[in-house]
């Protein structure tokens, strides 16, 4: 097993800032978890969550499947009025955009079968018609 580093990933801003998702360890559903510390507010922390799922005993056959699903999570913070103390409550999460990619990978797959679904999946989201899709919600037909 490889040991987890830094991500740096840049957002999309005009002059793109660079976010450092640092390696944290398994945690819920996913086996490891990478977080930008960056944000105001630990609620508001970006993650990125990769969950491998293996064939299991039974399913130990030529072509069973592995699952990897790879998931980009933003959350979005709003603060809420004072209390009525007085004190500043911190911002919470308003609603979280994410983005999931599952790879269904046949055991039977070669190295350059991976390489061209992993390539060729990179290459499809900076694809003009998904990005008109996913950032303007306009779509093909």
């Amino acid at each position: 097993m490889a040991a987890a580093t830094n991500i740096s990933l840049a957002d999309a801003l005009g002059s793109p800032v660079t976010h450092i998702f640092v390696p944290l360890g398994p945690q819920g559903k996913f086996d490891m978890i990478w977080e930008d510390q960056s944000q105001v507010s630990p609620n508001g922390f970006w993650r990125i969550g990769v969950r491998h799922k293996r064939p299991t005993n039974q399913q130990k056959v030529a072509g069973a499947n592995h699952y990897i699903e790879i998931t980009l999570m933003e959350p979005v913070l709003e603060a809420i009025a004072p209390a009525a103390s007085g004190l500043t409550q911190p911002p919470t999460v308003a609603y979280v955009p994410m983005t999931v990619t599952t790879h269904t990978i046949s055991d039977r797959s070669t190295l350059q079968v991976r390489k061209d679904l992993r390539k060729m999946n990179a290459n499809l989201q900076a694809e003009a018609q998904l990005i008109a899709w996913v950032e303007n919600f306009v779509p093909a037909y």
